[in-house]
């Protein structure tokens, strides 16, 4: 029994040192910058664990989705909402601040703006708004999801300061100061929660991490890892706000979550990708034992 302790003692020490040496290297990288990062890495084989100003608030922006998803999954699980059911593809919102008409823009995403009028499959809805970021998918689906109930799935996972208000460009909402928020120590709660959590079956998970899998931005978090790693992430950027989240898989079975949150950086978005991708490295480098 004490000879297990000891062990246990040395292996927390090892973290530490190791953290430690790991914390010096992404503070380095990010020491000369006017941007706020939120640093949340979690070893999901050893438990390991670094959180760097993780407990920050920030605009989700659109790794809000994430959640979204899993609700919707949820509530297929509970028997309520049927994946292959379609929903219309309308363009018209309402305001949570005072039930007034807005429309969702043309964005990059514009094979679902093409559709309007038609009905479209919910599944290939939350396909668009993780692999393209769909801002018209979202508000279609977040309605149908409930912001209040999301935000209420989550808590259960351990995000305690994550909120999902609303969907996207309600610019009503934005100036009155009501916003989806997350830090990025929540973020790595709720990536933890779809690949690990058993509120959901086995085979929620793995379609839930597969639609991760195919998201089109790669330049942040996958940027920074070997092409034999399996990267399932979402990234969240607008106008002062860069986000990625990711859980990553190596080959040797190793899998581990990295949250990367950064804010009022102004015209240094390019600078904040490319640190991103270096903080990835470094974490893999960490995992790899390199």
């Amino acid at each position: 029994m004490i000879r297990f302790f000891l062990l246990m003692l040395i292996s927390a020490t090892g973290f530490a040192a190791d953290t430690d040496a790991l914390k010096a290297e992404i503070q380095k990288l990010t020491a000369d910058q006017k941007a706020t990062y939120g640093i949340a890495y979690h070893n999901l084989t050893t438990g390991e664990e670094l959180l760097i100003n993780a407990h920050d608030r920030m605009h989700a922006a659109s790794t809000m989705k994430v959640p979204v998803m899993m609700q919707l999954f949820a509530k297929m699980e509970r028997g309520e909402l049927d994946l292959k059911r379609k929903l219309p593809v309308v363009n018209k919102f309402k305001s949570i601040v005072d039930g007034s008409p807005y429309t969702i823009s043309t964005d990059w995403e514009r094979e679902l703006h093409g559709k309007e009028g038609e009905e479209v499959p919910i599944e290939e809805m939350i396909r668009l708004m993780i692999v393209r970021s769909s801002n018209l998918a979202t508000n279609i689906l977040i309605a149908l999801a409930d912001a209040k109930q999301t935000t209420a799935l989550m808590r259960g996972f351990g995000a305690k300061n994550i909120q999902v208000l609303r969907g996207v460009e309600d610019i009503k909402a934005f100036e009155a100061g009501l916003s989806n928020e997350s830090t990025a120590h929540d973020m790595m709660k709720v990536m933890i929660a779809c690949a690990t959590s058993p509120a959901f079956k086995q085979s929620s998970r793995e379609k839930m991490l597969a639609i991760l899998r195919g998201q089109e931005d790669r330049k942040t978090i996958p940027a920074g890892l070997p092409e034999d790693a399996v990267v399932a992430n979402k990234t969240g950027a607008i106008s002062r706000v860069q986000h990625d989240a990711a859980v990553v898989d190596l080959p040797d079975g190793t899998r581990y979550v990295l949250v990367i949150f950064a804010r009022d950086f102004d015209d240094q978005r390019p600078r904040v990708i490319e640190t991103g991708a270096a903080i990835s490295r470094a974490v893999y480098r960490h995992v790899a034992g390199r």
